[in-house]
């Protein structure tokens, strides 16, 4: 069985974080709705194999991927809209138990 930890630790540069926040909260429907689609496709296609701890480690695998994709799309997006510097910082741990 695996735990994953993600920390997102993401510092804006010379500006303040409302401009970040309301970047964050118009463009987070794009990832949700992409996030939902592929939880439903995930645990329909293990569910009709019939393997449900297969469909939760793939779930806590996505989680992994979409703050990846989060942390990709905010990087580009901000530094091509915006002509401040962005310093962002990602730490990926997994602990897995035998």
């Amino acid at each position: 069985m695996g735990v994953v930890f993600d920390y997102l630790f993401l510092q804006k540069l010379k500006t303040d974080w409302n401009d970040l926040v309301n970047i964050i909260i118009s463009n987070a429907y794009k990832l949700i709705i992409s996030m939902v689609a592929i939880i439903f496709y995930t645990l329909g296609t293990s569910l009709a194999l019939g393997t449900i701890s297969s469909a939760i480690l793939k779930l806590s695998s996505l989680t992994s991927i979409g703050l990846r994709f989060l942390i990709y799309y905010l990087y580009h997006y901000l530094n091509k809209t915006h002509s401040h510097n962005y310093c962002i910082v990602f730490l990926h741990c997994s602990f897995n138990d035998r």
